[in-house]
């Protein structure tokens, strides 16, 4: 069996890529997403999709300036809702 950092690689038919999305969360964080976002390794990451927890400010408008999904609840959730 073959084996890199991340452990066993699979091959033949039954391999399947795995992807890896990361989801961070944000509520009023307009002055910091941008820099959370771009601290991603896009080699390591396929997707970023933040999640934009009923912000009243600009942070909706700095993550789809950044060019990565976003998913926007209309109110704020917070932890554990």
């Amino acid at each position: 069996m073959q084996t890199d950092a991340k452990g066993p690689l699979q091959s033949g038919p039954a391999a399947m890529k795995l992807r890896v999305i990361a989801v961070p969360i944000a509520f009023n964080e307009d002055k910091k997403i941008g820099l959370v976002i771009d601290r991603f390794n896009r080699s390591d990451v396929d997707e970023i999709m933040v999640i934009d927890d009923g912000s009243t400010d600009r942070t909706a408008e700095v993550i789809r300036s950044r060019g990565v999904s976003l998913l926007s609840q209309p109110e704020r959730g917070g932890v554990g809702k």
